[in-house]
């Protein structure tokens, strides 16, 4: 589209940052050595002559890893001052102490928080009628001095005498299960290289391998059963409690779910077999067993699921008049809530069971909803999230129809949320749909002056509903308004908006993309020469299209863990997680598939061309989307561009997919990042 390539004219990077030239320019850059190794599919031919980096432990890795090491490290250096003002900024947000909301089970009230100093949660408990208090898990404590800990999951046991949890010390995303005497700190390791999510089943723990699709029964004497074999290399396996306090085995593939319930004796009966694009999922009461399901209705409707006696294929669907697409739903005593939404609006009701309706809640533009949890069958607590404020947490009284505060979660003092604002705003895409954009900006200067930090992602259904989001106050602060661009292969909109963006038309969320930006300028939000966008995993692929097919659309681009090699991945059966990505992207064993990823793949596109500002961050553990993704897209940039494109790139040799897990090292990692967008676009001024 010719259109695009001119609207603002070519924004030339030559001096590193349009504001100036404060970072030395080197003639020399980092080169990584070419090893050409020749491929073919469908009778296409094409090379990969840096295919020999995705062993980073190699010794030409190694040294291609180091000249960037160095070269990132003698570029940054000028940026300091301005990173070290934004990590206070951003570790100011931090809280002094945080505690949530406690809640009561058995004989105990249970409680978490992080105290002043910590990094971590500490779970604590109180007896009801003695008032003795234990401590049942410290996390800082278990963490220790280990560089990267995630807590996955985290249960106590039926008669209270263990508590449970999942912990990840690498970044690899494999966790290993951990059980605790809460009274005498006797400590057992029970199993390795599991998923986070467990449940307990009596004395005994149902936990799952993903990559094996085995579920077991773990406990101690080194009791370690398999339960249930999921054959599907396409699923995901996760364990949740069911309301009976038995194990359900949920089984999920991009398009199809699959559920099992393990009975008190550990057998496993099948709730309903998979069935290509049916999704569903279950909730017991009392002596009843509903689905929320899209079998009959695409924006899904509730079911009744025979549960003794007869067939559990034989469901009533009950024909509920959502007013929208239900995301979620649960069971209380007056009757179904349903958590809906239609157009970005979302609503949280009571369907009575004769059918009448009570609107508990509803969010306008930059809201979201989520339910909590039911207590004593009448009392709903549900989360109001916004752009502009911290999360709440209500509660609503079916039998009054009043509501009150129940938990305000922590936020700075200094943070006025009347200082913001949202917007919504929708573009007609190049073939005419409408696709949604949120907004949100500090009130003050004309929109059209400001810079805008872009973001998407636009894959596997997911939604990213409206939250507030701390670590964006310095970008805030200094005028940028934040766009979020609701593209198509995302879930904001429903199946049918996943669908219009998944496999062969994965293309059109990456259209979406460079049209909303062209939009947002076009309608004066924001100055056409200080778009900043940004991708991670996924929404990486659609950021680094954008960097290469429409580059003078950006001034700068941030890319983190980013999927870029889509064809030599996918094409390649021992890629991790590759059977499940195959679903959301297409498989390039069809012909039709592979000549549409290759079309648009990031790393076979790059372009002898002026590119915006890079930089370029991936971790060394993560198994979501592999570090060489990054390296090999920045070296055949290198190699194409020379010095004429600046290009960062930072490899975090501590943590996976999600990145660090300390709190101060990830404000660190952020005030990186936004030292090197603010300079960019000569944003350091506060507003």
């Amino acid at each position: 589209m010719a259109g695009l390539k001119n609207i603002t004219g070519v924004i030339l990077p030559l001096c590193f940052f349009a504001s100036g030239c404060e970072v030395p320019e080197r003639e020399t850059f980092p080169s990584a050595k070419k090893i050409i190794v020749a491929k073919e599919s469908h009778g296409f031919h094409w090379y990969d002559a840096y295919a020999h980096l995705s062993n980073l432990d190699s010794p030409l890795a190694q040294d291609y890893l180091a000249q960037e090491a160095a070269y990132f490290d003698d570029q940054i250096e000028p940026l300091e001052s301005l990173i070290d003002a934004l990590s206070r900024e951003l570790n100011s947000n931090l809280p002094r102490t945080l505690s949530s909301k406690g809640f009561r089970e058995g004989d105990f009230d249970w409680f978490g928080s992080v105290t002043s100093g910590n990094q971590y949660r500490t779970f604590t408990r109180q007896h009801i009628k003695t008032g003795k208090k234990d401590l049942v898990l410290d996390l800082n404590s278990v963490a220790s001095d280990s560089p990267y800990f995630k807590l996955g999951h985290l249960d106590t046991s039926p008669n209270h005498k263990y508590v449970a949890y999942s912990e990840d010390r690498t970044g690899r995303g494999r966790y290993s299960l951990v059980l605790v005497n809460i009274l005498t700190r006797e400590i057992y390791r029970l199993a390795d290289d599991l998923d986070p999510r467990f449940a307990w089943l009596g004395s005994k723990i149902v936990c799952s391998d993903t990559n094996s699709g085995e579920v077991r029964l773990v406990g101690l004497n080194s009791q370690n059963k398999v339960i249930f074999a999921e054959n599907n290399r396409g699923a995901s396996i996760e364990i949740h409690q069911s309301e009976r306090e038995t194990p359900i085995i949920i089984s999920n593939t991009i398009d199809s779910t699959e559920i099992h319930l393990v009975t008190e004796d550990a057998k496993v009966e099948i709730v309903r077999a998979r069935e290509p694009g049916h999704r569903y999922r279950i909730k017991f009461h009392e002596n009843k067993l509903f689905a929320l399901s899209n079998l009959k209705n695409p924006s899904f409707d509730l079911a009744e699921i025979p549960f003794e006696g007869s067939s559990k294929t034989d469901w009533k669907f009950l024909n509920l008049q959502a007013g929208g697409t239900i995301f979620d739903f649960d069971v209380t005593s007056k009757g179904f809530l349903l958590h809906t939404r239609t157009r970005l609006r979302e609503q949280i009701k009571l369907i009575g069971w004769e059918n009448s309706e009570t609107l508990i809640a509803d969010a306008g533009a930059g809201e979201s909803l989520g339910l909590h949890s039911i207590v004593d069958g009448q009392l709903v607590n549900f989360w109001r999230r916004d752009l502009r404020r911290a999360d709440n947490l209500y509660q609503f009284d079916l039998a009054s129809n009043q509501q009150e505060l129940a938990e305000a979660t922590y936020q700075s003092d200094e943070f006025e949320s009347s200082l913001f604002d949202v917007k919504e705003f929708w573009f007609a895409a190049r073939d005419g749909v409408q696709v949604p954009i949120s907004l949100l900006y500090k009130k003050g200067p004309k929109l059209a002056d400001r810079p805008v930090f872009v973001s998407a992602y636009g894959a596997y259904g997911l939604t990213r509903p409206p939250r507030f989001n701390p670590s964006l106050l310095p970008l805030l602060d200094r005028g940028f308004l934040v766009a979020d661009v609701y593209v198509r292969g995302g879930g904001e909109l429903g199946r049918e908006w996943h669908e219009a963006g998944r496999a062969i038309n994965k293309i059109k969320g990456l259209e979406d993309l460079a049209d909303g930006i062209n939009a947002l300028q076009k309608n004066e939000f924001g100055d056409p020469t200080k778009f900043v966008l940004g991708g991670r995993s996924a929404g990486g692929t659609l950021a680094a299209h954008v960097a290469n097919e429409h580059p003078a659309l950006i001034n700068t681009v941030v890319l983190e863990n980013a999927f870029l090699d889509i064809v030599n991945t996918l094409i390649d059966d021992s890629s991790a997680n590759v059977e499940r990505d195959r679903i959301e992207w297409g498989d390039p064993r069809d012909r039709d598939i592979f000549f549409a990823q290759y079309a648009y793949s990031p790393y076979e596109h790059i372009k002898n061309q002026v590119y915006p500002n890079l930089l370029v961050m991936a971790s060394k553990f993560d198994n979501r989307v592999g570090a060489q993704e990054s390296i090999k897209w920045v070296a055949k940039l290198r190699e194409l561009n020379g010095n004429r494109t600046k290009v960062l790139f930072d490899l975090d040799e501590l943590s996976g997919h999600g990145g660090p897990t300390d709190q101060y090292l990830r404000r660190r990692k952020e005030a990186i990042k936004y030292a090197f967008m603010i300079k960019a676009v000569g944003a350091e001024k506060r507003i």
